[in-house]
């Protein structure tokens, strides 16, 4: 393996498949949605319609980010049961989603 990520695969900024576009756009407005608080419904609605629960925007921003950002327990609870991926870091493994739960003192 190269030292770099670039040196062992090709990068493809330009995407011209109507299903990857049609996917990158259901899982931006599920984001976009969640932090914007739209009620849980509209936010199930988009899930239902195929909104890829494991989509990470150009940030690193996953909806699991998205709700855990605007602290929002039932949502965290919904795309965790709906099966979105919880056991991972963002796209540049820097960032992670800040615990909701609080320690008992």
């Amino acid at each position: 393996m190269s030292e770099t990520f670039e040196d062992d695969f090709e990068i493809i900024d330009d995407i011209d498949d109507p299903e990857i576009i049609a996917l990158t756009e259901l899982g931006t407005t599920l984001i976009q949605a969640i932090l914007e608080k739209e009620p849980i419904s509209n936010v199930q609605d988009l899930i239902d319609a195929g909104a890829p629960l494991w989509y990470q925007d150009d940030e690193g921003t996953s909806a699991l980010h998205a709700a855990a950002y605007v602290e929002n327990e039932q949502l965290v609870k919904l795309l965790i049961e709906e099966g979105a991926v919880w056991n991972t870091g963002t796209a540049d493994a820097t960032r992670w989603i800040p615990s909701l739960t609080k320690k008992r003192v």
